[in-house]
Parts: structure tokens; C-alpha cells; sequence
């Protein structure tokens, strides 16, 4: 008689496993919905927006010594030097400007309705504040953040995911676009 090893039996179980996690995910979710008296979080930029805001501000968190370890490593390997400076810290941890930072990268990924010219004077006032330098200086700082904060989210989606976000950026430009028209045979492009 055949002996079956242990890695034999292991292949087909770890196929199964993969194809029914989506499923038990889901099933999981659904069920914690139903208990939760809490409103599910539909928004779902806020969740790596947060994190990535707290690699940055260096925030203290209140759990076991290895979770504070770890982030403090994050943030001294995420945080460029120049954002480490005390004033600025004050500055990136105050809750209006946290917002404005989020809302910021939001538009970028997907502009809307709201006047980021109007949101940026906001930052750089409270970053003039802050630090006591003019206010037009916020602007790099500024820049880095979002930049920071964009990349963090876009790191976590896969190449579909990616791809996917690209299509939705898309339709929605051309939603804010005159719609555009051909005319006759030479199809030149006529916008409304």
C-alpha cells in the first residue's frame, strides 16, 4: 500500500482554502453587519487615508509595546525629516487640517465639486500658523503630504484594482467634458 505525504493531501486543501476565503470573507462581513449595531463604513478611501495620516503625525497609540514600536518604526521610515520638525507635528496633528489633508487626496484621485485652491489656503494658513514661516512655503509640504497619502492607497490595490480606479477617473472626466460630436466626413471634433 501507497503512503500519502503529508504535502500530497496539503495541495488540494490549500486550493479549496483559496477558492472558499472570498466566500467565508464575505459570509463573515455579512454576519458582523447584522450584529454590529454600528452603520457599516462606506467610505472606504478613510480606512488607508487614516493609516498613512498616522505614519506621518507619528501618532501614539495606546496598545501593547510592540504595536507602538512598530509604528514609531513606520513613521521614521515613512515621515521625511522636514515633516518631523515640531511645528510642523503640531500642524499635521491638529483635526481640521487632518481633514483637509484626506480631502485633498481624495480630489486627486477623483476630482469633484469641492474648490481645492480653497482647501490648500486653509492648510497653508494653518501651516503659517504653526511655524511662523509665510504661508506660501505650506506649499511643498503640502504637496509631499497628499502625495504621501496617495501613494499609501494606491500601493494597496492590485493591478485590476488599479486599473478599475483608472476606468472610474475616466468616466468621470469625461462626465465634467462637453460631450463631444463628429461632423461630416472629415470627422472633426465639434464640442458642444
Amino acid at each position: 500500500m501507497e503512503t500519502i505525504s503529508l504535502s500530497t493531501l496539503a495541495k488540494p486543501l490549500i486550493s479549496i482554502g483559496r477558492a472558499l476565503t472570498p466566500l467565508v470573507k464575505q459570509l463573515r462581513a455579512e454576519r458582523q453587519a447584522g450584529t454590529d449595531s454600528a452603520n457599516l463604513k462606506t467610505s472606504l478611501l478613510d480606512a488607508p487615508l487614516e493609516e498613512t495620516l498616522n505614519r506621518l503625525e507619528d501618532v501614539e497609540s495606546h496598545d501593547s509595546w510592540w504595536r507602538e514600536l512598530l509604528q514609531r518604526v513606520e513613521s521614521a521610515y515613512v515621515r521625511p525629516d522636514y515633516l518631523a520638525k515640531p511645528s510642523i507635528r503640531d500642524w499635521l496633528s491638529e483635526a481640521a487640517v487632518r481633514d483637509n489633508r484626506k480631502t485633498l487626496a481624495r480630489l486627486t484621485l477623483l476630482p469633484g465639486s469641492a474648490d481645492q485652491n480653497a482647501i490648500t489656503a486653509r492648510l497653508a494658513e494653518r501651516y503659517a500658523h504653526h511655524t511662523g514661516e509665510a504661508a506660501p512655503l505650506a506649499t511643498g509640504p503640502i504637496e509631499a503630504i497628499v502625495n504621501i497619502l496617495l501613494a499609501g492607497t494606491l500601493a494597496r490595490g492590485t493591478k485590476s484594482d488599479l486599473l478599475v480606479a483608472g476606468f472610474v477617473q475616466e468616466s468621470h472626466e469625461q462626465g465634467e467634458r462637453p460631450p463631444r460630436r463628429y461632423r461630416g466626413k472629415d470627422r472633426r471634433v465639434v464640442t458642444q
